[in-house]
Order: structure tokens, then sequence, then C-alpha cells
């Protein structure tokens, strides 16, 4: 059986990321999901030689999540969130600051209405990786100006750890 074509994206992803690079890696992921999670070696390697050059742009991955929620596939959503979780995990060690940038840009979008669960996970990574995120000054203006968000660090990543597989 052929692969499935995959559907145009329904809204235009509005971001100061790689477009190029979010549908690309959001092509990989849907003719996967379609396909029973199976795609072709080949077509693994060639999606990956691709995104590894902004591997480090935590943004585009956080983008990412939402641009797959557009999709009207059953479960597609979930599974890309599933994969990016473990993706953006990895990547938060590399800097707090763009831990930090990456979470501005999900809870800003969550202000404009938009649904999103990455928040939990970046709270997570940062926290694991940054025993002294608190005195990251990025971090610190953010909740600060924030007010209204929960910034009880341990409970949000008690809260991710009990749903966490």
């Amino acid at each position: 059986m052929g692969l499935l074509p995959m559907p145009s994206l329904p809204v235009k992803i509005q971001t100061p990321y790689r477009h190029d690079v979010i549908e690309l890696f959001l092509e990989f992921l849907y003719l996967g999901k379609v396909n029973d999670f199976n795609p072709s070696k080949d077509a693994q390697m060639q999606v990956s030689s691709k995104i590894d050059h902004t591997a480090y742009d935590l943004g585009t991955w956080v983008e990412a999540t939402f641009a797959a929620k557009t999709f009207d596939v059953p479960d597609f959503g979930a599974a890309v969130h599933k994969y990016l979780l473990r993706h953006i995990c990895k990547l938060i060690r590399y800097s707090v600051d763009e831990a930090v940038d990456a979470l501005k840009l999900a809870y800003g979008k969550c202000k404009e209405g938009q649904q999103t669960d990455i928040i939990p996970v970046l709270l997570k990574g940062i926290v694991q990786e940054f025993s002294l995120v608190q005195e990251n000054q990025a971090f610190r203006r953010f909740a600060e100006e924030n007010g209204n968000f929960s910034w009880d660090l341990s409970q949000a990543m008690n809260c991710y750890l009990a749903t966490d597989e």
C-alpha cells in the first residue's frame, strides 16, 4: 500500500521560524501516522538531514506542536506532541535562555486562545536541566510579567511526571 497524501495545512503558520522546516517535519510525522508510523528509512534519513541544522531552535519545535493541531487526523496531534516532548526535553539542556524564549512563545499563544500542553513539558525540562533556573534573569522577568501564571515549578513538574509514560 502506498503512502497516503498529506493534506495542506488548513491555517497559515504565523511564525518567525522556518516554515519549510515545520511543514517538512509535520509531513514526515503525518505520513508516518497515517501509515502506521512506518515511513521508509530513506524518508526518515532525508527529513532528519533537513531538520538537523535547526535542531537547537526550540521555537520551531514549539510552533510545530501548534501547527500539528490544525490537522484533522484522529490522534495526530497527540502523536506529534509525544514525539516533540522527547525532542524538546533533550534540546532544553543547551540553553536556559532559549528554553525561556520557547516558554514565552507557548504562553503567548495560550493567552491568544490556542491550546497547548507544551508548557508543563518546558517547565519540566527547565527544572530538570537547570537547578538554578530561578536565578536566570530572563526567567524571573517573564515570571514577574505574567503573575497570573502558576510558577510553582515543583507542582508543574510533578503534574507532568504523573502523566508521563
